[in-house]
């Protein structure tokens, strides 16, 4: 999925950045550098693809 598309999973599920944030004890700004592929980090990948009830490689479009 593209940023825009994960974002958009994510309003209409009611899943805030702060959300996946609070549950992983870092900061919304890391979420969001995920989510945009500005700071990739597998962890928040796999905690936003969880949230989501999707596989990792639907989200990421890559293996875990």
């Amino acid at each position: 999925m593209k940023p825009n598309e994960i974002k958009s999973h994510m309003i209409l599920k009611g899943i805030k950045q702060s959300d996946i944030a609070a549950q992983l004890g870092i900061r919304r700004s890391s979420v969001s550098g995920a989510v945009n592929g500005q700071r990739p980090s597998r962890r928040i990948q796999k905690a936003i693809a969880k949230a989501l009830n999707e596989d990792y490689d639907k989200v990421w479009g890559k293996s875990a």
